[in-house]
């Protein structure tokens, strides 16, 4: 394993760039996987609210504040209950 990106741009494609030796392969990778993980989270937590099995803040609220019904409050004078 390369320790980081200039080595492996300057063996596969023979170009030797030396800003690429700031870019380490195990962090990149780990950034990487990391990205990758939340694209595949995200479209399966879609997935799964589009079948119906939750639902997310912003329609929760929106179904909550329907469901209200407001009705006059009449308050009496103390002692006229």
């Amino acid at each position: 394993m390369y320790p980081d990106l200039y080595y492996l741009f300057r063996e596969v494609l023979g170009l030797e760039w030396p800003f690429l030796h700031h870019i380490t392969t195990f962090g990149f990778s780990i950034a990487l996987s990391f990205i990758v993980g939340l694209y595949f989270l995200k479209k399966y937590l879609l997935e799964k609210e589009a079948a119906g099995y939750f639902i997310t803040k912003k329609l929760a609220w929106l179904i909550q504040l329907n469901r209200q019904k407001y009705y006059p409050v009449k308050v009496l004078p103390p002692g006229r209950c």
